[in-house]
């Protein structure tokens, strides 16, 4: 088994690409990862977590019961026209409690 990975380094103040790694092996793997259109996954979960962290003032040991949340139309920081239920992974609800940390790994 190999590592299937890309990598594109950007120079900030001009745009100018630094690094392009499309993946192991040309010879070998044609799939250029570093262009290829595919899903980001869990590779956004920092970003978005730190963000909403910072935002909502949210501790990384913080719990939060595993329960379903319905935000309604009209409520504050939404643009709604209908009520919303976000999913989790397993699409069932355990009322446990997780922190950030057991959230990320999933």
């Amino acid at each position: 088994m190999h590592l299937q990975a890309g990598f594109l380094a950007v120079e900030p103040s001009s745009g100018n690409v630094k690094a392009w790694v499309g993946g192991v092996s040309h010879k070998y793997f044609k799939y250029d990862h570093a262009t290829m259109r595919r899903s980001v996954g869990s590779t956004m979960k920092p970003f978005v977590y730190t963000q909403a962290m910072a935002v909502a003032n949210i501790l990384p040991c913080q719990e939060f019961d595993d329960i379903q949340y319905t935000i309604s139309p009209g409520d504050p920081g939404f643009d709604l026209v209908e009520e919303w239920s976000p999913a989790n992974a397993t699409e069932e609800f355990t009322g446990n409690k997780y922190n950030l940390f057991t959230a990320f790994i999933f």
